[in-house]
């Protein structure tokens, strides 16, 4: 399902103010829930200038990527800052927050999924709980993964899910 809407704020004292939204809701069957990687929600954003969020701890990972503008990510207790280019592949079980830069707010592609085996390959694929991306166009081919993996959320039905699934791998 895709939602569209020109602001949006939520509670609990973050500033989740944004110019553009688009966003795909996915409910994943039991199915992929239990044999697949799936995403649970994806979209596009374009921030506004006072824009920051701060969250404990989710149970799931995310992919993004900055098509436009400055802003930082802290993991922990650590600040990163990105630019048009970056990209980032977390695990989304820790403390992390956003701000966007005031002067060159960001825009951002992402996905949040996760998937059945997903926690035994992270620490077998990756040495941190992060992997920053800098300096990426628009063709690399985890930029391209991850338009094609927001195209098969735009759809609606079952028979986007394996898709969705092979792209993730």
């Amino acid at each position: 399902m895709g939602i569209e809407s020109e602001s949006v704020r939520r509670p609990g004292g973050c500033n989740m103010t944004q110019i553009r939204r688009i966003e795909y809701v996915n409910s994943p069957s039991g199915f992929a829930r239990s044999r697949l990687f799936f995403a649970l929600i994806g979209g596009i954003e374009q921030m506004a200038p006072t824009f920051s969020f701060e969250r404990e701890q989710y149970n799931a990972f995310e992919i993004i990527y900055i098509t436009s503008g400055r802003g930082w990510f802290r993991y922990g207790t650590e600040w990163i800052a990105l630019e048009r280019g970056d990209g980032l592949v977390y695990n989304m079980r820790e403390p992390h927050a956003y701000r966007s830069d005031p002067e060159d707010p960001y825009e951002m592609k992402y996905v949040v999924f996760h998937g059945s085996e997903l926690d035994r390959l992270w620490h077998s694929w990756f040495d941190a709980p992060y992997l920053l991306l800098p300096g990426a166009a628009d063709d690399e081919p985890y930029v391209r993964t991850l338009q094609s993996v927001l195209d098969w959320m735009s759809k609606e039905g079952p028979e986007s899910e394996p898709n969705i699934s092979a792209l993730l791998y």
